[in-house]
Order: C-alpha cells, then structure tokens, then sequence
C-alpha cells in the first residue's frame, strides 16, 4: 500500500505546486488527448440513416456531443465566478451540490446522445428523458459525496473513475465485449471514446461546487479508494435509477421498468 500512498493526480494535492516543466506537460499532454478525443468523435458519431446524419456537418458539429468538450472548457474558464455565485446561494450544501449536479449530469446526457438525433435514449422527449436519468444520476451524484467524506479527491479523479465505470458499462459492456471478440485495439479506441465523454458528465459539477461547503475527507487515495470509486458510483446508478423509475412507474404508471 505504501506505494499507493497519495495517489494523486496534481502535486497541489500534496502540499507542492507543480514546476513549470511538468505544468507545461501536463497542458500539451491534455491538449493532445482532447484532440485525439475530437477525431474519435468524428468517427463514431455519425450513424448513417439516423436524422443526425441529415443534417448539415456544421449542424452535425453543434449538436454532437463535441459540445461536451465546449462545456468543460466553458466550466473551467468561470469556475471562480460560478464558484462565488454559489457561494451566495442559501441553503444546505448538499442541496446546492444536487440542484447544480443534477441539471449539469442529464445536460452532459443530453450532448452524449446528441440531442437523440442518434438512436434513442429512455424517451423521445429530451426533458422527460433528462427527468428520467435523475434517479440513476442522483445515485452517482450522491455515491461521490458520500467518498468525499472519507477521502481528500478532486474533480480530476471525478472524471478519470467516472469515465471507467463508462468503459464498463456503456452500451451494455460493449468494451470488455470488444475485447472478449478478440479486437484489442477497436476497444481501446472505443475506451478513448467513452471516457471523456463519462468524465466530463460526472465531474462537471465538482468544478465549480465551492470546495469548502464539500466534504472534508483527509485519506489519502490508494488501491481500496480507486476500487470503491469504481465500485460505489456504479452501484448507486443501479440503485439510483431502480429506485427513481419504481416511483415514477408507481406515481405515473411509466412502466419504464417492464419496457
């Protein structure tokens, strides 16, 4: 464990600023991963048939979920103004985490599915369908906040086990199934797809969630934290969602649960 002791993903987290080399790195080293992340955007995207397909490209482009990108970027440039706004919003911290999660998660949905111009999600209508992921998303949510108690994270961790759970799971395990079919390198290539895109959903919000009014926790992350910041958001989406289309199934008679 010893060697898994401060599993850290910035230098910041331990008490040291990063040198100027290693920033200039780590800035050219994400400049080339969004770019790589960019072309494998463009080559899965586009579905032929779909109606996304029928669209102008630079129609193509704004509602792909290239916007997710946008997004991101857009968070990380006003984090301190968006930061200060709410910190003069009232209310319980928890609540505030969930009312700015919730919106930001089932936004990020809505750009990975590209506005459902490609396939379908849980309904056509895109705000019914973002009211419906807010059970399988509020369980993520809240499966990070309860860690944060424990553990001393950021949203850089946020992203990076986000987006493994994504490779896990989406699309029905299809990259493990990938791999299982004897095609090493399209599942990495869709791995590479799927990660952002997870990330970007799940830690959108804690870029911009004031850190004092977050959790306190001081564990250092080694081995057992990376396998629960796998293993709980994962449960809790299970959890989270069967809970959420029970009571909508019983309340609205959705029969989500039995389609």
């Amino acid at each position: 464990m010893a060697a898994w002791r401060g599993f850290s993903l910035r230098d910041s987290d331990r008490g040291q600023p990063p040198s100027a080399p290693r920033l200039l790195w780590r800035r050219w080293l994400a400049v080339l991963f969004w770019m790589g992340w960019v072309l494998l955007t463009l080559m899965f995207d586009e579905e032929p048939g779909s109606r996304m397909s029928r669209l102008p490209w630079w129609q193509q482009l704004v509602v792909s979920p290239l916007m997710l990108l946008v997004l991101w970027i857009g968070l990380r440039s006003f984090r301190t103004v968006l930061s200060d706004g709410l910190r003069r919003v009232p209310g319980p911290p928890l609540l505030k985490y969930l009312a700015i999660g919730l919106p930001l998660t089932t936004l990020g949905n809505t750009l990975g599915i590209s506005f459902g111009l490609v396939g379908q999600d849980i309904h056509p209508n895109l705000l019914l369908n973002a009211v419906f992921w807010f059970g399988a998303f509020g369980g993520i949510l809240l499966a990070w906040y309860a860690l944060r108690i424990f553990y001393a994270f950021e949203s850089a961790h946020v992203f990076l086990f986000s987006g493994l759970v994504g490779v896990l799971v989406e699309q029905n395990h299809l990259v493990p199934k990938t791999v299982l079919a004897g095609d090493p390198v399209g599942a990495v290539l869709l791995a590479f797809f799927v990660l952002p895109v997870y990330g970007t959903i799940f830690a959108s919000p804690w870029l911009i969630m004031p850190v004092e009014e977050m959790p306190r926790g001081t564990r250092q992350p080694g081995l057992g934290a990376a396998l629960l910041f796998v293993a709980m958001p994962a449960l809790s989406f299970y959890v989270g969602a069967f809970a959420w289309f029970t009571l909508s199934d019983l309340l609205f008679g959705t029969r989500i649960l039995s389609s």
